[in-house]
């Protein structure tokens, strides 16, 4: 069952539930819900963390995928973040660089030992196992997309939204990332 808190409640489910280092948690929501947001309020709040935006792993020829699992490189974030951070080890990954479509190392290491991976897939199941407190963002759909078109007026993926929307519509149908949610917040 899913529970509804607010910002503090997430910060003290985390507390309460970190008795072990590493500990990832994971934001899910629709594009333009709110999940960035909340991910750097979590940071804010929570000492010896860091965030992983999903964003570092899309796959820009993908992008158009009726399939959000599809956009992102899942095996690299397993591979590249997952697998040496549960196992305690210092991560250093490649995040995509836009407008080159090239892969580039993160500046530095992350060498914290609570990781917030954020973004659609951020706990798919695939990497469901590797996810200690799963956060759903409960915006509506036309809110988040509205946001979403908002934030990318003006630049080459305004034109998207539409195929972005129905993607989530599907992810969110098909795959239950509310339904597998911990805990649910309501978006900023």
């Amino acid at each position: 069952m899913t529970e509804h808190t607010d910002l503090a409640g997430v910060v003290q489910r985390i507390d309460s539930a970190r008795t072990h280092a590493p500990f990832v948690v994971g934001i899910e929501g629709r594009g333009g819900a709110g999940k960035s947001t909340l991910a750097a309020h979590l940071a804010a709040h929570i000492p010896d963390s860091a965030v992983i935006p999903m964003d570092d792993f899309l796959v820009r020829e993908h992008l158009l995928d009726p399939l959000n699992e599809r956009h992102y490189d899942l095996a690299r974030l397993e591979r590249e973040v997952l697998i040496p951070f549960t196992q305690g080890l210092p991560v250093n990954y490649r995040r995509l660089e836009w407008a080159s479509n090239t892969l580039m190392p993160i500046d530095g290491m992350i060498g914290s030992t609570l990781v917030i991976l954020e973004g659609v897939c951020a706990y798919h199941p695939r990497h469901e196992s590797y996810v200690n407190l799963r956060v759903w963002v409960e915006t509506p759909a036309e809110v988040a997309t509205a946001r979403g078109r908002e934030r990318d007026a003006g630049n080459e993926n305004a034109q998207h939204w539409q195929t972005w929307q129905s993607a989530d519509d599907t992810y969110v149908r098909d795959v239950g990332p509310q339904r597998r949610a911990d805990v649910s917040i309501a978006g900023s």
